[in-house]
């Protein structure tokens, strides 16, 4: 199966795995956070070939799913959360 994410960001399909496994650990969502990036502009697409796990957590969170990817990135980029082994798992380029 085949998605398309809108993202704000431009990011490696390899990245963009690894935030959408985030979604698994997200366990309450700050609405001001989520109606910032909101806002922001969604001119990036990444395009994957989704295991079995990751169908399953497009299922779960449904059409909102390329929103709360965009949450995931905003906010560890912020340095809100996952900040453990953050150098080492994710590094710009």
């Amino acid at each position: 199966m085949y998605k398309r994410f809108n993202l704000y960001k431009k990011l490696p399909a390899r990245k963009v795995r690894f935030f959408l496994h985030e979604l698994l650990k997200l366990d309450v969502v700050d609405v001001n956070l989520l109606v910032e990036v909101a806002d922001l502009p969604k001119k990036y697409q990444s395009r994957l070939v989704l295991t079995e796990e990751e169908e399953e957590i497009i299922k779960r969170y449904g059409n909102k799913t390329s929103e709360l990817l965009n949450y995931a990135i905003y906010k560890y980029e912020k340095g809100l959360y996952g900040t453990e082994n953050r150098d080492t798992i994710y590094q710009e380029g």
